[in-house]
């Protein structure tokens, strides 16, 4: 049975960055469980809807089919694991259901979100397909139901090359529907190496669509805790290991650093570890060591430091 529904809406940044951090673990539980899955997929974009869900998004998930709701739309829906996190955040789904029964036959959590789960407007999965679907609902709301919920679509990067997408975009532009969020999540690689368009998705691009867009590094929830950073780099003499569980572009190490220089002149000494390579298959010890950020590299690492000069 799910624990008690709760609304996340208005938490603050710490609480928001303690839920992306549940999140990445949940999906990454969820899909080491079922022996399948992408939990890669889901833990890039966990900062992204932590903030959503927590600050932004209107829904009631006692009531799914209420008018009043916003939507939310995977089009990247391999990446259900995080959606499914996100519903054991909020309390319609219990742990044991996300534990026991993720992508097993006949349960309503799929490999990708279908409507058999009532938080789930559209079937999605094929990739290019969600952003298409959530134009069709923002037109319904803004021309024919004349409401003013907002519709929420999460992108991965790898669609990006789909011809829907931009047919999507060209749509939405001609029909000036401002009630349409399209987040991309630009994490640069596909299931089988780099997208097409890699770091390249640049706002100027849909800017020639007359789509305003922003672009935001998304991967740490700020603002960062300087002070905290500060009295560390003090004690070890400015010597930093910065660990963090994906890909580095735009990851802990570039906003610790920043936060840092930030603070003042001081010199620094600075070991990054994280995902460099495409993850394969493993134990979740056995794919820590090979991306080189388990305890036994971190202490290698700080050793090294030691020496630094």
């Amino acid at each position: 049975m799910a624990s008690t529904p709760q609304s996340l809406t208005g938490i603050d940044l710490a609480e928001a960055a303690e839920l992306a951090a549940q999140l990445r673990v949940d999906s990454v539980r969820s899909s080491t469980s079922a022996g399948s899955g992408h939990p890669t997929s889901s833990m890039s974009a966990a900062d992204l809807l932590a903030v959503l869900i927590g600050r932004h998004l209107r829904y009631d998930w006692d009531n799914p089919r209420s008018d009043a709701n916003d939507h939310l739309i995977f089009s990247k829906g391999h990446a259900s694991p995080l959606l499914y996190s996100i519903c054991k955040a909020v309390g319609v789904v219990s742990d044991e259901e996300l534990m026991t029964g993720y992508r097993r036959f006949g349960s309503r959590l799929e490999g990708h979100p279908t409507p058999v789960l009532p938080w789930v407007d559209v079937a999605t999965g094929s990739l290019g397909q969600g952003l298409p679907d959530g134009v069709g609902v923002a037109l319904a709301g803004k021309y024919l139901d004349r409401l003013p919920y907002r519709v929420w679509v999460l992108c991965g990067d790898s669609e990006m090359a789909e011809g829907s997408i931009w047919e999507a975009i060209d749509k939405a532009s001609y029909y000036q529907l401002p009630n349409l969020i399209a987040i991309v999540d630009v994490n640069r690689l596909g299931q089988r190496g780099p997208t097409e368009l890699q770091w390249d998705l640049a706002a100027d691009r849909l800017a020639a669509d007359d789509i305003h867009a922003r672009v935001i590094d998304l991967y740490s929830v700020k603002p960062i805790d300087t002070e905290t950073l500060v009295a560390a780099a003090a004690v070890t003499n400015g010597r930093l290991i910065v660990a963090e569980d994906h890909h580095p572009e735009g990851g802990l190490c570039s906003a610790v650093t920043d936060a840092l220089l930030e603070a003042g002149p001081q010199k620094l000494w600075v070991t990054h570890l994280a995902v460099r390579e495409m993850p394969g298959s493993g134990t979740g010890d056995e794919l820590l060591a090979a991306a080189g950020i388990d305890a036994q590299h971190i202490d290698s690492a700080a050793r090294d430091l030691l020496n630094a000069t």
